[in-house]
């Protein structure tokens, strides 16, 4: 039987500032003993003489960029400079090859992983960046950082979370951008210790609430 492809939008808040060079790059991550890549979206489409070019928002990665909340195009991002092409990504997409009959059970374990393999990830954009991405607020409601789909016949369909999730979001403002190279890096080592971050303390407090349906532009 074929893969399918189990996919995850993943929400950073606050934003990652990214440099050009990272964005719409992929990168191999694990997550939940689940092997798959990140993607970042990409800078809009600028022509030579932009009159307004920092109010074209960044344009989903491709597998993704149809895709809908409610009646808008999901949005990923915003260009910070022109034509530099620094940007405040607020979304990635991750996506793990997966047997059909694994996509269920591979889901719970995403959810279950991801805390504790964002906090890694935050905390290595900090180390190699100096890009301060936590503060101490907590969140008591608002939605929960990552989103589960599948992409059936008749659609996209969201998985939801088996167990009530626990969150503890640490968040401030960012000074530096960050690069391939670090996303590579600060990627590659939240994944390698994901096992030993099992008890770093990076708990989900709520049931996050329903969000509006992601759909596919038909085009």
């Amino acid at each position: 039987m074929p893969e399918s492809t189990l996919y995850g939008i993943v929400e950073f808040s606050p934003s990652l500032y990214c440099s050009a060079d990272a964005l719409g790059q992929t990168v191999d991550i694990s997550i939940g003993g689940c092997t798959g890549t990140l993607t970042l979206p990409s800078l809009p489409v600028w022509g030579k003489r932009e009159e307004d070019p920092l109010h074209k928002p960044l344009l989903g990665p491709a597998q993704a960029r149809t895709w809908k909340r409610g009646e808008e195009l999901i949005y990923w991002g915003l260009p910070h400079s022109y034509p530099a092409g620094d940007a405040s990504v607020n979304l990635a997409l991750i996506e793990f090859p997966l047997h059909p009959d694994n996509l269920e059970s591979a889901a719970q374990q995403v959810y279950e992983g991801f805390g504790a393999w964002l906090d890694l990830f935050e905390k290595y954009v900090i180390l190699l960046t100096t890009q301060d991405t936590r503060s101490s607020i907590s969140v008591s409601e608002g939605p929960g950082r990552i989103e589960v789909l599948i992409k059936e016949d008749a659609g996209l369909r969201y998985i939801s979370r088996i167990n009530n999730p626990l969150i503890e979001i640490e968040l401030s403002e960012s000074d530096e951008t960050l690069h391939l190279e670090q996303l590579r890096e600060a990627s590659r080592l939240s994944s390698l210790a994901f096992l030993l971050a099992l008890n770093t303390g990076c708990y989900w407090k709520h049931t996050p609430p329903e969000r509006t349906r992601i759909t596919e532009k038909r085009l």
